[in-house]
């Protein structure tokens, strides 16, 4: 007698077909329609693996692999690589653990990358781990670049939404600010890193640091952040926008 468990055998199909597209998303009209599946039961095992992290859906066209999935496996081994190289160079100037996430298209943030901190405040996450409520910062990044996959009810101040003139700092600057917030010091500061056609591949940003800080010290941090961020998009292949670079003593303990 076979030992298979049909809900199980459908979606190692399921994710068999997303690999195989892979980046490119896949509507679920053809997965029901290429793997004879029932149209409840498909949309149910996506749903679940999108729970989990193994499926994601940053567009309406379809369904891709989900981020936690994406951390068991060996793909995008040497983005993976750059990622913990530069955050462990940006944990070390600041002091501070730093995360890379991205959305998992249920409007919340998974971990797919850390900082390793030797020093400072110390985070217990972990990749495939869960951002806690997005701070301002990662919430201005959102808004600013139109990150595919991370909900509106992670909504900005009123001061920033409509994209008006704190979403143009947010774009001349390349990075989010939590300045004056309520959450700090968790979330100080966040930037976008791009992939090769100018889309948010992953965010970076600063989860938690010793206190609060002045805004001149959180722009020179934003600006350290943005670097590392810049540093991944051009590592991995990715193109960056031109920021408003202003000049800045080099960024180094902060936080200690």
């Amino acid at each position: 007698m076979s030992s298979d468990v049909p809900a199980v055998e459908k979606a190692i199909r399921i994710l068999e077909r997303l690999a195989a597209e892979y980046p490119r998303p896949v509507s679920p009209a053809t997965l029901i329609a290429d793997l004879a599946l029932n149209r409840s039961t498909c949309y149910g095992i996506l749903a679940t693996l999108r729970a989990q992290g193994w499926g994601a859906s940053p567009e309406r066209a379809g369904w891709t692999l989900g981020p936690r999935l994406l951390t068991l496996t060996r793909t995008g081994e040497h983005t993976a690589e750059v990622v913990r190289e530069e955050l462990d160079e940006l944990s070390r100037r600041l002091g501070a653990v730093t995360v890379a996430v991205v959305p998992d298209g249920s409007g919340e943030f998974v971990v797919v990358a850390t900082g390793e901190c030797t020093q400072g405040v110390r985070v217990s996450i972990g990749i495939g781990d869960r951002l806690p409520e997005p701070a301002t910062a990662v919430r201005q990044v959102v808004a600013a670049w139109g990150v595919p996959g991370a909900a509106s009810r992670h909504r900005l101040p009123p001061e920033m939404r409509d994209h008006g003139e704190g979403l143009t700092r947010v774009r001349a600057d390349g990075f989010g600010r939590s300045a004056g917030a309520a959450d700090q010091p968790h979330g100080v500061a966040a930037a976008a890193a791009f992939d090769a056609d100018g889309r948010v591949r992953m965010i970076v940003t600063v989860l938690a640091m010793p206190d609060r800080k002045p805004d001149e010290e959180i722009d020179r941090i934003g600006r350290a952040v943005r670097d590392a961020a810049v540093a991944i998009s051009t590592r991995t292949g990715g193109v960056s926008p031109t920021y408003d670079v202003r000049s800045d003593p080099p960024v180094s303990g902060i936080g200690r």
